[in-house]
Order: structure tokens, then sequence, then C-alpha cells
């Protein structure tokens, strides 16, 4: 997939030229040659159901996190 500007999984700091992918258990991984970045998450959001989809919400800020985090250093 692309980035949607608003409502990516990929959080808000990716370019519009990223690709990516999500999985059923919460996995995702994006790059964006843009940056030279790749971030790859791994996760069991399932593990306590299938109903939890806050995971959903907090998917892009935990990409939103590492790039600001890479961003201070």
């Amino acid at each position: 997939m692309m980035p949607t500007p608003g409502i990516s999984s990929s959080g808000d700091y990716f370019s519009p030229y990223s690709i990516g992918h999500t999985g059923f258990t919460g996995t995702s991984f994006w790059y964006d040659p843009a940056q030279d970045l790749l971030v790859a998450i791994l996760s069991n959001r399932v593990a306590f159901g299938r109903d939890l989809d806050e995971f959903k919400k907090l998917r892009p800020q935990i990409h939103n996190w590492i790039v600001e985090g890479l961003r201070r250093s």
C-alpha cells in the first residue's frame, strides 16, 4: 500500500513515495525511499482476542515515535 494522508498506518512522517504492508496480527512494514528508512513492527494484536481495534490507532503512533526519535539523534 501507499500512505493515505491523515489516515495512514505509517503515521505522519513517511513520504508519499513510501510503500508498506500491514498484517492481520498487527505486523507492519513501511519503507520510505526518500528517507531510506524501513520500520518493521512485529506484534500479535490478536493474542487477547480479535476485537482489539485500538491497535489500529497505536500503529501510526509507533511509526511517529520512531521517526521523531531518529530526528532527535
